[in-house]
């Protein structure tokens, strides 16, 4: 945003009559009308899909379908190539990009391509932090009683409820399974107690910030925090999401 606006204002200063073709930088959505001119072909997936998507589609007989398919080059390349334009993101299952803009002209021009469907004008807002549940995780425990339902301590009803004691006891404990947390942010994640043994052990794959793209997705919203303490949050004897052999 900051590189963004010293550009518009260097434009200002030596090119005055550019000016009024500019605006304030905006978001926009662009969604594509198809999938043509792909380099892939779905008759071969190794090409867009790893190994394990395409092994995980074979067992539950889940067809592999243009859906599937990355964006058409031939279209991201005609969007890149207005100077004016960021493409943020990619969305392949919604055929669409999110851009950053500061030249309306560039958008009206985008909106009569015929392989555009839409051009939608984001609203962006500021993430603010909700004090309410600032302390919701902090490694200061208040009145942990631990009960004699071992290994889940207090976790044991939301546990029994949901039958996971049952499945754990059969062996599954998501061995060899991906999961993807897709939320607002995970703020302290790092460094709570309850995850050290997903950090220690490596668990975490990768990370990625999808608004601000500096992968600094621990200092943000604390919701995804909280649901991957229920995926993967231990304490022994304490709180317990897994059942340790």
């Amino acid at each position: 945003m900051i590189k963004s606006f010293s550009f518009s204002l260097i434009i200002f200063f030596f090119f005055p009559s550019l000016f009024i073709s500019q605006q304030d930088t905006l978001l926009y959505r662009i969604t594509f009308l198809d999938k043509d001119f792909n380099s892939f072909n779905i008759n071969n997936p190794i090409q867009f899909l790893s190994q394990r998507a395409i092994e995980r589609r074979a067992k539950f007989n889940i067809p592999i379908e243009v859906n599937d398919l990355p964006l058409s080059k031939m279209y991201l390349d005609s969007i890149s190539k207005f100077s004016e334009i960021t493409i943020l993101n990619q969305s392949k299952w919604l055929n669409s990009i999110v851009i950053s803009c500061y030249d309306t002209n560039a958008i009206t021009t985008i909106s009569n391509w015929s392989f555009v469907s839409n051009v939608f004008q984001a609203k962006s807002k500021t993430i603010v932090k909700n004090d309410k549940f600032q302390n919701l995780f902090s490694d200061e425990k208040e009145e942990i009683v631990v009960n004699e339902h071992f290994p889940y301590g207090i976790t044991y009803n939301q546990n029994h409820l949901h039958k996971i004691d049952y499945l754990h006891d059969l062996g599954f404990q998501g061995q060899g399974i991906h999961i993807a947390v897709i939320d607002a942010g995970f703020e302290n994640a790092n460094q709570l107690q309850a995850l050290s043994k997903v950090f220690e052990e490596g668990r975490i794959i990768s990370v990625k910030d999808f608004v601000a793209h500096d992968d600094e997705v621990y200092q943000d919203h604390f919701h995804g925090a909280a649901v991957l303490s229920v995926i993967a949050g231990y304490i022994e004897g304490e709180f317990s999401e897994l059942h340790p052999k």
